[in-house]
């Protein structure tokens, strides 16, 4: 069995880009409420971006093993989960 490689500083990445991601699509939706994104005449919530970058995240950081690679992947996927996040009430 291979020794388990703790990597703290990956985590501390995806909580900073989860709490930035959080807190710039809290600030832009309530600053500018009436721009939305509308495709086929539906209202595309930000949630579905954030599933997109959660998918895209976790796929590379399965995928790939390589430090930049890694830092990027908790990027993608603390950022995608700020987005989810911020949609909650949208959600439930």
């Amino acid at each position: 069995m291979k020794d388990f490689e703790i990597r703290v500083h990956l985590a501390t990445v995806a909580l900073s880009s989860f709490i930035l991601s959080f807190l710039v699509a809290r600030t832009y939706t309530t600053f500018f409420p009436d721009y939305v994104l509308v495709g086929g005449g539906f209202h595309i919530h930000h949630f579905w971006f954030g599933i997109v970058l959660l998918a895209a995240g976790g796929w590379l950081g399965i995928n790939f093993r390589n430090k930049d690679i890694d830092v990027a992947a908790a990027i993608l996927y603390g950022a995608g989960g700020g987005l989810i996040v911020d949609e909650a009430g949208l959600l439930l």
